[in-house]
């Protein structure tokens, strides 16, 4: 009977993000802007437009390459963790549990 109303429960999680129609309104008209600027740049209409068009594909791989150089580290930092674990173990034991003594192979020599 539980099952039951386990899926008659409404869901407590939204499925989509949450997003206003004004921020959609000023991302369309981001766009639209960038558009404009591209295709004004592209028919050499005015020397301004070719610097904006610069200055956005300038941020625009200083994000990307910014990305990508994070999931690079991430993917390092997460790949070799295991082998900083091994290391950075606080003392070496023997096979039986009991610890290494470092100081008692000096001794004998």
């Amino acid at each position: 009977m539980k099952s039951n109303e386990t899926e008659s429960q409404p869901l407590k999680e939204k499925l989509l993000p949450q997003v206003s129609i004004k921020f959609l309104f000023a991302l369309m008209t981001l766009c639209a802007l960038l558009i404009v600027l591209f295709q004004a740049s592209a028919s050499n209409a005015a020397f301004w437009t070719k610097i904006g068009v610069m200055l956005f594909s300038t941020a625009l791989g200083s994000f990307v390459l910014y990305a990508m150089m994070f999931v690079l580290a991430n993917l390092i930092a997460k790949t070799t963790q295991p082998l900083v674990d091994v290391f950075e173990s606080p003392s070496a034991e023997n096979a039986d549990g009991s610890a290494v003594d470092s100081t008692a192979d000096t001794e004998r020599r």
